[in-house]
């Protein structure tokens, strides 16, 4: 029974074995330009196709430059450390070449909202100081380069960063000002603020684009 087991489980193992090491040499970097190592996960023109992973496209390179550094000496994690890992692979000289080549890549296009309401409650949350929480616009604008672009972010990846920032998961913002300006805003109030961002205002539907007509 003993031998009869181990002649099952042999070809299991060796199979989990040639698996790993067929993932683990299935990209060879080496050969590879330094931004299209980001772009295996990033997308090479800066725009992911998975939403967990930010869109880089139009970024400022400032910007682009901060976040690689606090990832690479621990400043900022994320979801499995892959960031952190990647961070070691580029040569501290190519960090530069990378945050320019996305910061010259044409940022997402965005899509037409399809909830007014919801769009309409994010756009005043960007734009407008309230009383319990200062207008994202007052840092997030397109003069500032130290912050990022927020408008054609994936909307999804706008949710966790926020929620991250408001919870203390992220803090390496300078002077934990993100905390201050998202600790009062509730789930709705960072789910509309993210649509507004990653979504163009509502179209008209066509019945109110045709003519009326005398009854």
């Amino acid at each position: 029974m003993k031998n009869t087991v181990s002649i099952y489980l042999l070809p299991l193992a060796l199979f989990m074995l040639i698996k790993q090491e067929v993932q683990a040499d299935m990209i060879d970097s080496s050969s590879l330009q330094p931004w299209e190592v980001c772009g295996m996960c990033h997308g090479l023109n800066g725009i992911s196709a998975m939403e967990k992973f930010p869109v880089l496209a139009g970024q400022s390179t400032d910007y682009i430059e901060k976040q690689f550094y606090d990832f690479k000496f621990g400043h900022r994690t994320n979801d499995g450390g892959q960031m952190q890992t990647i961070s070691t692979e580029i040569a501290e000289s190519d960090i530069s070449v990378v945050a320019n080549y996305f910061n010259k890549q044409i940022p997402r296009e965005l899509d037409s909202s399809e909830n007014k309401a919801l769009w309409l409650l994010g756009k005043t949350i960007f734009y407008h100081n309230r009383e319990n929480a200062p207008a994202c616009y007052n840092c997030h604008s397109n003069e500032n380069t130290n912050t990022p672009n927020l408008v054609g972010q994936h909307e999804s990846y706008l949710q966790k960063q926020l929620q991250e920032f408001k919870t203390g998961l992220r803090s390496n913002d300078d002077g934990r000002l993100m905390q201050f300006a998202v600790k009062n805003l509730n789930d709705n109030e960072i789910r509309a603020v993210s649509h507004f961002l990653s979504h163009r205002e509502p179209k008209l539907t066509t019945d109110l684009l045709q003519p009326r007509t005398q009854k």
